[in-house]
């Protein structure tokens, strides 16, 4: 077996290495273009161990330019690691500590910054494809398997974006690859060393991310599968698998009960993933977000639709089904045990109720990632497998029927594989053509923050007031990186910490960011009005003054 991928077409392991090479540069390029967006910003925050409490601290009670608020935050940790996980733990526990801790050593040696912990994420999207190919070798017997795959998982330009993103997204994928892989060795020679990694190799995936848990569902799916087509259906065969999954289960307890400790605070966090929105708009740009594992070109998923630009995903969406339904005919079994793991639970359990109801969560993609690279895996098959399909006749006269060069050519695999290079190349320059000159992308939570900031800058010294309320700093954070990017010194900002400390400087062009109802009242009060400013998604509102006839009443005391 370890002279497998020797036994692969020269040009197929060469061009394949070109072409990952392409997918491992374009991981490291443009890290500073698009601007942090919330998440990440939340990591920053979680890493240098600044909660809201302390930035308000900070920023309360005197004016100041917005562009600079972003420097508030350390570059620099000054806590220890075990501060960091306290805060997450209370904060955000829905976020298991792995990744932080790698980040958290990373920012040690290279500081706290956007750039810096993108960095670390892009490394762990070169080491994800290797793990790729390793997983291929592991579930196919066919020598070009693992190239096309990890061929597909390089130049993936849904993939090169999250390798760009300073989350744990990646990470999450590395372990769950990893632990498959142990899995399908395990099941090919079960041996306790074998099954020993698979135990901790889930594990880290479960510590990467919450719904590893949905990955120990899928493996146990694809061991019941595998025990059932086995010729005598031996259910002791499946202890060692049983034993790693309580073990499983027994290491992620901890953390487990640190959720349960804050359920209520994590199940606030997590509401706005059942929110509905305009019917259709999450069913459509969830097939957007589909389709960018091969094509990508707009920055906005959830923009008017039915679209010209909606042909391509419609056909890869197709093109994916059509390889699915080819791969579970006639794929061999353990790359079907794979492929069932990867999908079965994401799909039935998490993206599809959510595509069904129209609700947020069949737009965010990221969280079902192991069905898409299950997909990418069922594409790569359908590829192999078309190729080994097209058997060459020997060298005839010439000329010869048109049949014959488009099935029976010596060369038409190598025509056809170098086809499809070419395609993932287009779509390749076609995705970044379209970032080129954005600030942010679908996969940065939109473009809200720069849409803000824009126009905050064509109006003249403007204030913009902000309260204390859950979530503000991430606001703040995002809306003064868009406000340096951009150039614009004359937007101040000023923290009002309650809806009390209305005593901000009198400015005629006021502005208030996501005002809550205590400040709305509190406002109406002194006898001004908050005029909707921009599109409703902004949640800006312009401060109008008090009619000169009408008395103010006395400002509430501080």
């Amino acid at each position: 077996m370890t002279d497998r991928a020797m036994r692969a077409p020269r040009w197929l392991v060469w061009g394949s290495i070109g072409l990952i090479t392409i997918g491992c540069l374009l991981r490291f390029s443009g890290l500073g273009q698009f601007l942090p967006w919330y998440d990440e910003l939340a990591t920053l925050q979680h890493i240098a161990v600044q909660s809201e409490l302390d930035l308000t601290q900070l920023w309360q009670g005197r004016e100041q330019v917005l562009a600079d608020l972003w420097h508030s935050l350390s570059t620099k940790p000054q806590k220890t690691t075990w501060d960091m996980v306290t805060s997450l733990a209370n904060h955000d526990a829905h976020h298991p500590p792995l990744y932080y801790l790698f980040v958290r050593a990373w920012a040690d040696w290279f500081g706290n910054t956007i750039v810096s912990l993108r960095t670390a994420t892009a490394i762990m999207g070169v080491i994800l494809l290797a793990s790729v190919f390793w997983l291929l070798r592991q579930l196919s017997q066919r020598p070009s398997l693992p190239w096309v795959g990890t061929v597909l998982v390089a130049l993936s330009p849904l993939q090169i974006l999250y390798a760009q993103e300073a989350r744990e997204y990646v990470i999450w994928l590395i372990f769950f690859v990893l632990s498959s892989g142990f899995l399908a060795r395990s099941l090919r020679h079960s041996t306790w060393p074998h099954w020993l990694l698979y135990g901790v190799t889930l594990t880290l995936n479960w510590y990467s991310h919450l719904l590893g848990g949905f990955v120990l569902l899928g493996h146990g799916l694809w061991v019941g599968v595998w025990l059932w087509r086995s010729g005598d259906r031996n259910w002791r065969r499946a202890i060692p698998w049983a034993i790693a999954a309580v073990g499983t289960l027994l290491a992620i307890s901890p953390w487990i009960w640190v959720l349960y400790q804050v359920q209520t605070q994590s199940a606030a966090s997590l509401a706005w993933l059942s929110q509905a929105g305009p019917p259709g708009i999450h069913r459509w740009a969830a097939l957007r977000a589909f389709a960018a594992t091969l094509w990508d070109n707009q920055p906005n998923l959830w923009a008017s639709f039915p679209t010209a630009t909606d042909v391509p995903c419609l056909l890869v969406t197709l093109w994916m089904i059509v390889a699915l339904v080819g791969c579970w005919r006639s794929g061999e079994p353990l790359l079907k045990g794979f492929v069932l793991s990867a999908v079965a639970p994401f799909l039935l359990l998490v993206w599809l109720p959510a595509i069904v109801m129209d609700r947020t969560m069949a737009s965010i993609i990221r969280y079902q990632f192991p069905l898409l690279l299950g997909m990418q895996v069922v594409l790569a098959n359908w590829i192999v497998t078309t190729c080994e399909q097209i058997t060459p006749k020997p060298v005839q006269e010439w000329p010869q029927p048109l049949s014959f060069y488009l099935f029976r050519w010596r060369w038409m695999p190598h025509c056809f594989a170098a086809l499809l290079a070419i395609l993932l190349l287009v779509a390749n320059l076609n995705a970044a053509r379209a970032r080129s000159w954005q600030l942010s992308w679908w996969s940065k939570g939109g473009t809200v923050s720069v849409e803000i900031a824009k126009a905050l800058k064509e109006i003249d010294r403007p204030l913009l007031v902000m309260t204390d309320i859950p979530g503000y700093s991430l606001s703040a954070l995002a809306l003064s990186h868009a406000s340096d990017r951009l150039k614009s010194r004359g937007v101040t900002v000023w923290l009002a910490p309650s809806f009390q400390g209305l005593n901000w400087p009198d400015r005629p062009n006021t502005f208030l960011f996501s005002p809550s109802p205590d400040l709305r009242q509190a406002i109406e009060q002194r006898g001004q009005r908050l005029i909707p400013f921009g599109t409703s998604w902004w949640n800006l509102w312009r401060l109008q003054s008090a009619p000169p006839d009408r008395p103010v009443p006395d400002r509430p005391s501080t």
